[in-house]
């Protein structure tokens, strides 16, 4: 197994001495309420712990609650489709870095966040046309990187990313449909 905890400047692996386990439940549903739109709803909820030195604690980067809402409605024939998205992430216990010095903490637990993406589609005879934007809201984590000014410094660390570091995104394309 990978331990975090165990020193922020090494990656320790070791054979698992103790309790593990994952628990998941997962609820979806999608309703209609007139022609041509969808609402679609998924929740998450993630019980997952596992044994370190002894204790039973939960696993980093792991969220309790994750939420899906997707919107999308299509025009008759499809000629047309737009949908949206949002997705709620819970926090997640990230890995301890107590030892480390004051500039170089992070905190115990990542920032709940909500992401909102977004697409518009217009469909020809043999192409789609697509136009869309991802992270909306343009959420980011500040200063992922732990000590990103020294790369081959004792604290460097790269693997504390919880969240999304680029900004909103967008992006158009072509869709070829060959039959």
């Amino acid at each position: 197994m990978l331990d975090l905890d165990r020193d922020p400047q090494q990656a320790v692996f070791y054979n698992l001495s103790g309790r593990s386990y994952s628990n998941s439940l997962q609820i979806d549903g999608m309703i209609q309420p007139f022609r041509g739109f969808e609402i679609t709803l998924a929740g998450r909820y993630n019980d997952v712990k596992r044994t370190y030195d002894g204790r039973l604690r939960e696993v980093p980067f792991v969220s309790k609650f994750k939420g899906l809402i997707t919107l999308a409605y299509a025009t008759r024939f499809e000629k047309w489709r737009f949908d949206v998205t949002g997705q709620f992430n819970g926090k997640s216990r990230l890995p301890y870095t107590d030892s480390n010095p004051e500039p170089f903490l992070r905190p115990h637990y990542s920032k709940e966040y909500f992401l909102l993406h977004a697409q518009v589609t217009k469909r020809f005879k043999h192409i789609d046309i697509y136009l869309g934007a991802e992270n909306i809201t343009n959420y980011m984590q500040h200063h992922p990187i732990v000590s990103a000014d020294e790369p081959f410094g004792k604290y460097f660390d790269a693997s504390m990313i919880w969240g999304p570091i680029m900004g909103t995104t967008i992006y158009a394309g072509l869709r070829l449909t060959i039959k």
